[in-house]
């Protein structure tokens, strides 16, 4: 059953960044300027939005590893400062990047699949007026059934419009039984996963992949994954509403001891 899993959400990963799309929903709300200081996309040297990212030290962004694997290193580039991805912003370089699953099979940590890998980008300078943001101090029974804040781009009118949406965590019981509901299938969720729900719908979409949640605090508790089940599914003959209704966001959980530490001892690094 878990290998099964492992390659849904493999299959999930690969949609989410075959194409960019934006955060979608009927209760998006557009970010002020300097709202949130940490935020990035992550790009192509043509300035092509791949992903996002949170800049998580002064040279470090923490992001999803899938992002970074079709591109050549020297192209990437990490952006700041806007919340219009048209604005012009400052563009850093970076150095290398430092991944979950190499981390652990260091240390011998037994970790199954890589489903939930995340990676720190080092950049080859500290951005301009960016400011880092703080890891969430809750562990992940103390936000379950709290409200939460994920952040994205959305596509209004000629702008790609940094917003934001508010979102309830779901206990793991919770999270598989709506993923069952429309796909009649079981499924396992991880220990390092979160889910988030919302009514009416807020959901992930490609371009949000390695993007923030947020905890009431306004500290970090996950790194975007993916919105599921998705497409990989036949849905019958449920109707758009729904399947909106009942899909979940699923996020990489960095209160998860082991990511956390990961997180930190990365940050670390010169």
């Amino acid at each position: 059953m878990y290998q099964t899993i492992y390659f849904y959400i493999i299959q999930q990963l690969l949609l989410f960044t075959a194409k960019v799309e934006p955060l979608s929903g009927q209760k998006i709300v557009e970010a002020n300027d300097l709202e949130f200081p940490f935020m990035a996309s992550i790009q192509d040297n043509n300035g092509y939005h791949l992903c996002s990212g949170v800049l998580i030290t002064n040279h470090f962004v923490i992001t999803v590893k899938h992002c970074l694997e079709s591109e050549i290193l020297r192209h990437i580039r990490i952006a700041f400062g806007m919340t219009d991805l048209q604005q012009t912003f400052q563009r850093c370089k970076i150095s290398g990047y430092y991944t979950y699953d190499d981390w652990a099979a260091r240390l011998h940590l037994s970790e199954g699949s890589d489903t939930e890998n995340i990676a720190m980008v080092k950049l080859v300078r500290q951005p301009l007026n960016a400011v880092p943001v703080h890891l969430s101090k809750f562990n992940k029974q103390q936000v379950q059934g709290k409200m939460a804040m994920i952040l994205g781009w959305t596509r209004r009118q000629n702008a790609e419009q940094l917003t934001k949406g508010i979102v309830k965590i779901l206990k793991n019981e919770d999270c598989s039984k709506m993923m069952h509901r429309i796909t009649n299938k079981n499924f396992y969720i991880s220990s390092k996963t979160i889910c988030t729900f919302a009514e009416p719908y807020v959901l992930l979409e490609n371009g949000d992949l390695g993007g923030p949640l947020l905890d009431q605090d306004g500290d970090l508790l996950g790194i975007n994954l993916y919105c599921g089940p998705g497409s990989t599914f036949s849905w019958g003959n449920f109707t758009d509403d729904f399947i909106q209704k009942y899909e979940v966001n699923h996020h990489v959980d960095l209160t998860h001891h082991n990511l956390r530490r990961f997180v930190i001892e990365i940050s670390l690094i010169d």
